[in-house]
């Protein structure tokens, strides 16, 4: 054979093996990555069940593989599916509970549910586990016939479902409760993302009232993740050593100002942040004046607060402000037949606006109509150009709110107002605020026979029972308070009788309730002239007979 033809040959064998080389090499890859791929299926699958467990005992190269597949579309996808039947089998176990036990529906809100059939089910008990009527059991049947009044497509099968769910407790309820707050806020949040790519990426400026209102969601997620109990279970040690910090700070004279030393001195703990107080009384008893009052001395100690009024318009509001503060007669800045504010009181009044141009500290809100949500907003809002995390909320009138006001079908008065305001109650303590609420009591005294003048405090006195729908309010409230002007009802029921407008119109100011302290009375020396409040010393100001 020749040379070349050996050299040919040998070039053909050369060519042949690494073709077979070549396959076998491909071959080898396609296992690897077969078993590869079994491998991460396998550590998937387990990482699903036990991860923390998992992770612990991979061998270094094992577990970077798996780091690997958890980066994928496809590891997220199945993870969030998991996730997602997890938090709709927390749902049945909430219905189902509570379809076994009724009461336990007012520990929760639809909000809370994630899925709107859950939230479906969930809204129908509610109106069928009506107080007014004492609660019912709640069949399959009724349940069933409410569903469809509100949504006449639902699926009878998804409500089967949760009757036919056995593998429940109602001792753990409030377990089912807080996890179900936790999941649902976490996914709601994650809903929230599509709506900040288009506040952020869309072409053209950015949205910025979308994106407060983003904000506002996330903030108020944040606000009821942190209430779920996750981060307040402390040992017993560890809240001494917190409440620590909270007693020295006492000790140097930390104190929620009132805005009034003589309030301040009988109500213990003052507007303690994340509380309520309500005032309340009969019609013009003081109430709004009471509350200027303590607004007017958290101007003048630089409190951080907001005056919502839902009654009265802001023009009044600074009328009778400008009045206390100047000491001038309200009906001086008011214009009559024959007569226009005085030059004087022009002056007096620039003046005092000058002075109270850098309160950066203090609002004045008005408006008729406001939500529960719409208060959120609002206080965040005045925390935020306060730049402080501490407000004093004062709303005049409470149930002006149109939570209040919008009847829900199947649902009693008692009911609405029980939860309202829970919902505000929990809000003061979300948003770190101290929240008055002006309230107005029934008409009791409308009806009341009076024939002598010491019968008045005696029968006229405000008590508990006096607040509409009391039982609904009060347990939300820490501080109640009365309003009374036994002067007022002098003028009423005794006209007549001159001698009574020479009387000292006294302010009865009694603590009805407070949670860390008890009942007191104190008593106010009213000039209704300009709004003043003193306190009241009868070597000063004189005893009135309806007093003896």
């Amino acid at each position: 054979m020749e040379e070349n033809e050996i050299k040919e040959e040998a070039k053909k064998a050369q060519k042949e093996a690494d073709k077979y080389y070549e396959e076998k090499k491909k071959e080898t890859k396609k296992e690897e990555e077969k078993e590869e791929k079994k491998e991460e299926d396998e550590f998937s699958e387990k990482s699903l069940k036990d991860f923390d467990k998992f992770q612990i005992s991979c061998k270094s190269g094992q577990w970077q593989k798996f780091q690997k597949f958890t980066n994928t579309t496809e590891y997220m996808e199945r993870r969030l599916t998991q996730q997602m039947e997890g938090l709709k089998l927390n749902e049945k176990l909430i219905l189902r509970s509570i379809i076994e036990k009724p009461d336990l529906i007012y520990q929760i809100e639809k909000d809370n549910f994630y899925y709107n059939q859950s939230q479906t089910v969930y809204q129908a008990m509610y109106h069928l586990n009506d107080y007014e009527k004492g609660p019912i059991t709640l069949s399959k049947e009724n349940i069933f016939n409410e569903v469809i009044r509100i949504d006449d497509k639902f699926d009878i099968h998804a409500l089967q479902e949760i009757f036919d769910f056995e593998d429940f407790k109602v001792d753990d309820f409030d377990y089912y409760k807080n996890t179900l707050k936790k999941d649902s806020i976490k996914y709601k949040s994650g809903n929230l993302l599509e709506e900040i790519n288009k506040v952020y990426f869309l072409k053209g400026k950015i949205n910025i009232e979308e994106l407060k209102k983003v904000r506002d969601v996330i903030d108020g997620d944040i606000g009821e993740y942190e209430n779920t109990g996750e981060n307040n279970l402390l040992t017993i040690g560890e809240a001494f050593s917190e409440h620590e910090q909270i007693l020295d700070e006492r000790r140097k004279g930390k104190h929620y100002a009132t805005g009034n030393g003589y309030l301040d001195k009988n109500l213990v703990s003052g507007f303690q942040p994340g509380k309520m107080t309500l005032i309340f009384g009969a019609t013009s008893q003081g109430k709004t004046t009471f509350a200027l009052n303590l607004a007017n001395g958290q101007i003048n100690k630089s409190i951080p607060g907001i005056y919502i009024s839902l009654d009265m318009m802001r023009e009044e509001i600074i009328d009778r402000f400008a009045s206390l503060r100047l000491k001038i007669p309200y009906n001086e800045f008011k214009t009559r037949f024959d007569y226009v504010p005085t030059e004087r009181i022009m002056e007096e009044f620039q003046n005092e606006r000058k002075s109270l141009e850098n309160n950066n500290r203090y609002f004045i809100f008005r408006r008729t109509r406001l939500s529960i949500e719409g208060l959120r907003k609002l206080i965040r809002d005045a925390k935020e150009k306060a730049g402080v995390d501490y407000l004093v909320v004062t709303i005049d009138i409470l149930d002006k709110i149109t939570d209040f006001l919008e009847p829900v079908k199947g649902v009693n008065t008692a009911t609405v107002y029980q939860s309202c305001s829970g919902k505000i109650c929990d809000m003061a303590a979300a948003e770190n605020v101290h929240i008055v609420n002006i309230y107005q009591a029934n008409r009791d005294t409308d009806s009341t026979h009076i024939t002598k003048k010491t019968d008045i405090i005696k029968k006229l006195k405000p008590d508990l029972i006096n607040i509409r729908n009391s039982s609904a309010l009060e347990k939300d409230h820490d501080n109640i308070i009365s309003i009374m002007r036994p002067k007022y009802y002098c003028l009423r029921y005794f006209p007549a009788e001159e001698e009574i407008i020479s009387q000292t119109d006294i302010m009865y100011v009694q603590i009805q309730k407070q949670r860390d302290g008890d009942i007191r009375l104190l008593k106010y020396n009213f000039e209704p002239e300009i709004f003043k409040l003193e306190k009241y010393d009868k070597e000063i100001h004189g005893q009135n007979f309806y007093e003896k």
